[in-house]
This record gives structure tokens, sequence and C-alpha cells, in this order.
């Protein structure tokens, strides 16, 4: 990305910044929905999405340090929700629940293209 210019996301050659494409398809694709889901400022022009107040590199690393402190964050209080509820049910009573979960979960699919 040069400098001054805004960041854009396009949808096969996705973001213009090299620092976002040291990341993979998946990783860019999350990162274009944090900035979407935070209500950074963007236009449409010409098939990509424009983030006009983004237009340095230091503001792109400054974002993705917020990103991914909070994706950390997100990560770590996922992780203590669930040491809560084992300490409340115990150990094996939660792992009977999530297989359960998991079970339907991977029967869904399934049962949807039986359906068909």
């Amino acid at each position: 990305m040069r400098s001054n210019y805004s960041l854009e996301y396009d949808r096969e050659k996705l973001f213009n910044s090299t620092r976002l494409q040291e990341y993979d398809r998946e990783g860019q694709n999350y990162f274009l929905g944090y900035l979407i889901r935070k209500n950074y400022n963007f236009q449409i022009k010409d098939n990509k999405i424009v983030f006009v107040d983004i237009f340095t590199k230091k503001m792109i690393n400054s974002i993705i340090n917020q990103y991914n402190n909070e994706m950390q964050r997100n990560n770590i209080n996922t992780k203590l929700g669930a040491i809560k509820d084992i300490e409340v049910m115990g150990t094996e009573e939660y792992k009977e629940i999530l297989e359960k979960k998991l079970k339907e979960l991977e029967e869904k699919p399934k049962s949807k293209y039986r359906e068909r």
C-alpha cells in the first residue's frame, strides 16, 4: 500500500496493504469483518470496499494491534467461561454436554442433506 492511499479491500485481491497480505484469505476476511463491526468509515468504489479514514501504515498497524488484542481477550474470556462451567458442573458432566452438542452439530448437515 502506498502511503496516503486509503486501505482497500477487493474480493479477489483482498487488502492492498502489504502487512495485511501476510495473512491468508480467511484472516483477511476476519479482519474485514472486524473493521465493519467497529464501524470504520467505508465506501464502495469500483467493487472495492474503501476505508477512507485508514490511509497510513501506522494506522493499519495500530488497528491490527487492537484487533489482535481483542481476539486474545475474547479467547481468554471463552476459556474462563468454560472453566466456570466446569467448576459448577464438574468435569464429567461438562464433558458429556460438550460431546452431546458436538454430536448434534455433526448430525445437522447430514440430516439437511437427507431432506433434499
